[in-house]
């Protein structure tokens, strides 16, 4: 089954066979995609950063993820609760933003499975992992689509606490996983327009 704007067989399609890890990263990602709201973005780019979510929270914090069954939904549970992001500026003709949204609960297990054991973490040093893993997502996702027209260059993460969602991250696409190793814990992924 194809998710809702992808086609194997659009201009844009590569003539070679893809390989098996691509395909199975082009599912999660379509399946991550087919629960995001709806999107501003090329269905290309949205796999990229789908699957540099998926792919960044393994190898940072070996976190298992499945795409959620509703983004928005997920979103808005968050919009009561303190939560941390990052947002990375992706630099193009029109520009793009990224931004990594996770709750403060979320943060801290992730801050602890990707530090050393005996880290100190503070604050600071959990907002400094979320902006690491914002840069991690938006560079594997910049390496993915390198010779499309969606490619970019990235800015330095931004970090900031707040209660609820960032306004601009109401307008995005939203990309969300949940996070098997972390007691079913939400990561979000906003992509929009500057």
């Amino acid at each position: 089954t194809r998710c809702v704007g992808h086609s194997a067989s659009s201009p844009a399609a590569a003539p070679k066979r893809p390989t098996r890890s691509t395909r199975r990263r082009r599912r999660s990602a379509c399946a991550a995609r087919a629960s995001t709201s709806p999107s501003i973005l090329p269905a290309d780019a949205i796999d990229a950063f789908a699957a540099a979510l998926a792919t960044a929270l393994k190898e940072l914090a070996q976190c298992e993820t499945y795409p959620d069954a509703d983004a928005v939904a997920r979103a808005a549970a968050l919009e009561a609760q303190e939560v941390v992001s990052a947002t990375v500026r992706l630099q193009r003709d029109n520009p793009w933003t990224m931004t990594l949204v996770v709750s403060v609960d979320t943060a801290l297990q992730l801050a602890a499975r990707y530090l050393p054991p005996d880290s100190e973490l503070t604050a600071d040093i959990v907002n400094d992992v979320v902006g690491e893993f914002a840069n991690v997502i938006a560079g594997q996702a910049k390496t993915m689509l390198k010779g499309t027209p969606h490619h970019f260059a990235l800015s330095i993460p931004t970090v900031h606490r707040q209660t609820g969602l960032v306004e601009h991250a109401l307008s995005s696409t939203v990309i969300s996983v949940t996070c098997a190793d972390l007691d079913s814990r939400t990561v979000l992924l906003f992509i929009g327009t500057s």
